[in-house]
């Protein structure tokens, strides 16, 4: 009886077979999950903001990098923008009210964020 080369490893053909199998399974799992998952979203917000007689409130994001998915006062009103950005660039979101008792911004990327009369 001669010996194959292939299980001098002292397993059986069929284990090994089953072992690389899981592994490649296991690998293209985790390929897909690292394929599937959105990119993490960063969030900055504040309290609240009174602005004078005629004037409203506007959230601001200003980024550099990425692609900006949404930009959001929330509770009020929603700008939309896509694009890589290479140099900064402000989005503003105007409210239509004098005062807001909190913001937020959800963005891909910004370096910066706030809240102001205009």
């Amino acid at each position: 009886m001669s010996r194959n080369p292939r299980e001098s490893t002292g397993k059986p053909a069929g284990l090994r077979r089953f072992a690389t199998a899981a592994a490649v399974v296991g690998a293209a799992a985790v390929l897909s999950v690292a394929m599937a998952s959105p990119a993490q979203a960063e969030e900055a917000g504040g309290g609240s903001v009174t602005c004078g007689p005629g004037q409203s409130v506007a959230v601001y994001s200003t980024g550099t990098v990425g692609d900006w998915s949404h930009l959001v006062a929330r509770g009020y009103d929603t700008v939309r923008r896509s694009g890589a950005t290479t140099s900064p660039t402000t989005v503003y979101t105007r409210t239509t009210f004098n005062s807001i008792s909190r913001w937020s911004v959800v963005a891909d990327a910004f370096d910066r964020a706030g809240a102001r009369c205009l």
